[in-house]
C-alpha cells in the first residue's frame, strides 16, 4: 500500500508487515480505548471468546497513558477482563494479584487490604531481602524476612515483624533474638545459652 497507515496496513519483506488500527475517538475518558475480539464457533452460532484492547488510564485531558487488557468468556456470560498491563509496567490478574517488575507480588482484598511477597538485590554490601507481608489500612501489619546483612555466601536470617517493629531473629549461626534491638531483649546463641537484658 501507499497511503493507508490505518484500517489495515501491509507492507513488503523488511517493514510493517500487518498493522491493524483501531481507536475510540469520541472521549478522552477513562476505560476508554479499542479492542480486537477474536472468537470462533461454538458448534451452533458464532460467539466472542475474548478480546485484546488498549485504554486510556486515567481521565486526564491530554493523558495519553494507557492500559493493556486481555479478557475471556465463561459459558453464559460476556468477555471480562483477565489480565492487565498499566503504562508502568504493572501487571495485574483479575485484579487481585499484581506483579510489579518480576520482585513484588500483592495480592489485594477489599479495601485495599493486601499481601505482599518482595524481593529487594543487594547492592554489593547489603544482601538481598525475600519479604513476605501483610498490609492492612495502609499500614504494615507483620511481616517475615529472608535476608542477608552481607552479601557474603551463607549469611542467610529470618527475622519477624509485628506493626512493623522486629520482633524475633533468627541469625545465620542459629541463634535465637527476641526483641533484640530494644528494651527488654531475650536471645539465645547456637549452644542454647540465654542472654536476658532490659
Amino acid at each position: 500500500t501507499t497511503g493507508p497507515a490505518t484500517k489495515l496496513q501491509v507492507v513488503g519483506a523488511t517493514g510493517e508487515v500487518v498493522r491493524i488500527s483501531a481507536a475510540d475517538t469520541t472521549t478522552g475518558a477513562i476505560n476508554t480505548g479499542a479492542y480486537i475480539s477474536i472468537g470462533g464457533h461454538d458448534g451452533v452460532n458464532p460467539r466472542t471468546f475474548g478480546y485484546v484492547g488498549a485504554f486510556k488510564e486515567n481521565g486526564t485531558s491530554g493523558n495519553y497513558s494507557g492500559y493493556l487488557a486481555l479478557a475471556t468468556r465463561v459459558n453464559g456470560g460476556s468477555s471480562t477482563e483477565k489480565l492487565r498491563i498499566n503504562s508502568s509496567g504493572l501487571v495485574s490478574l483479575t485484579e487481585s494479584l499484581q506483579i510489579a517488575n518480576t520482585k513484588n507480588i500483592q495480592f489485594i482484598g477489599a479495601g485495599g487490604d493486601h499481601a505482599r511477597i518482595t524481593y529487594t538485590q543487594g547492592d554489593g554490601t547489603t544482601g538481598d531481602v525475600w519479604a513476605h507481608s501483610f498490609y492492612q489500612n495502609s499500614g504494615l501489619q507483620a511481616s517475615m524476612e529472608f535476608f542477608a546483612t552481607t552479601e557474603a555466601a551463607g549469611d542467610g536470617n529470618i527475622r519477624f515483624k509485628t506493626a512493623a517493629a522486629e520482633r524475633m531473629r533468627i541469625d545465620s549461626a542459629g541463634a535465637i533474638k527476641f526483641n533484640a534491638y530494644g528494651a527488654g531483649y531475650l536471645q539465645t546463641d547456637a549452644n542454647g545459652n540465654i542472654t536476658a537484658g532490659t
